[in-house]
């Protein structure tokens, strides 16, 4: 059984809003109430909803990153170098980002197919690297 929001609310003994805030550390909780919510939250094996909190949020922590030609050792090291300055532990505020790495073969139709199916998945962001290396 998936673990909710609410269940996770019902656990700790608060309302929903407040397990949110908890988790999204952008809003003033109570030491204590903080505390009783990541208990929860551990205890009950939480997991957030990536594509429900993306809807609520209009964005979600999806990175695009679309080069020429994955297999070209330029376009690896580029891929890896946003990576690491997109997020991650001790990296910027804002926590981890899921970088897709998609391969376009330099053709400007998948690099729109790509764009598309991104904008649906409603990305943060998108690194069009483009180019060659000759």
């Amino acid at each position: 059984m998936t673990v909710t929001l609410a269940d996770v609310a019902a656990r700790a003994q608060v309302s929903p809003a407040t397990v949110s805030r908890v988790l999204n550390g952008n809003y003033p909780v109570a030491a204590a109430t903080r505390e009783r919510v990541l208990k929860a939250v551990d205890e009950l094996d939480y997991v957030l909803n990536g594509p429900a909190s993306a809807l609520a949020a209009a964005t979600s922590d999806l990175v695009g990153i679309l080069v020429n030609d994955i297999a070209d050792p330029f376009f690896g090291i580029m891929a890896s170098a946003i990576q690491s300055e997109i997020g991650g532990p001790g990296g910027r505020a804002g926590g981890e980002r899921l970088a897709v790495v998609c391969n376009t073969g330099g053709s400007p139709e998948r690099e729109l197919t790509y764009l598309t199916l991104l904008q649906r998945q409603r990305a943060a962001a998108v690194v069009l690297t483009g180019g060659a290396v000759e």
